[in-house]
């Protein structure tokens, strides 16, 4: 068991052996949620498809809707199987 101590400004730090065990780096997201017995867990925020939005975009490219996305992996799909009957 790791102990921190909570500062007058709320902050606290986050023993060495858990953000090594979590695997935490500095601007890592953290979320916390209450539990019913008044303990509180922890987790990390490893990314959702919101964070993703807006990577791929060119300039000037229409936006793919989400048919257009399955139609483009289907294809893919499609490609890669008849590549591995050869």
């Amino acid at each position: 068991m790791s102990t921190a101590t909570l500062t007058s400004k709320g902050q606290t730090t986050i023993p060495k052996d858990i953000r090594d065990g979590l695997s935490l780096k500095a601007g890592d997201k953290l979320d916390f949620h209450m539990l019913s017995d008044a303990s509180a867990s922890l987790r990390v925020r490893r990314g959702s498809l919101d964070d993703f939005i807006g990577i791929l975009h060119i300039p000037g490219r229409k936006a793919m809707t989400g048919d257009d996305v399955k139609a483009a992996i289907a294809k893919t799909l499609k490609r890669k199987h008849a590549l591995t009957r050869k």
